[in-house]
């Protein structure tokens, strides 16, 4: 068994062919990131800064424009699409009972 964290990535398939990779599990670092990135007033910058950290790449596009994988692109996705990828990473990240 592995104690470190892969770079092993999940598919979240949306509507027709678009898609976006999240990572599979955070790392320690990964957590220490967002806490750092966060803004402790704002409890939608830990959101943004979480989805920063999980979001390796999409092929979302705007008004057929390719987007970054950015915090100005992630700060204007749709609330339920934020959801839905927090979920998916959340059932790869349940902390086990010792």
């Amino acid at each position: 068994m592995s104690h470190f964290v892969s770079g092993e990535l999940v598919r979240i398939n949306l509507d027709g062919d678009e898609w976006i990779d999240i990572k599979k599990k955070l790392s320690l670092g990964d957590f220490e990131k967002i806490a750092i990135e966060s803004d402790s007033d704002r409890p939608e910058g830990r959101i943004v800064s979480t989805l920063l950290a999980i979001i390796k790449c999409w092929n979302l596009k705007d008004d057929g424009k390719d987007m970054p994988v950015n915090r100005d692109s992630i700060e204007r996705l749709e609330q339920d699409l934020a959801v839905r990828i927090i979920t998916e990473v959340g059932k790869h990240n349940q902390l086990k009972k010792v």
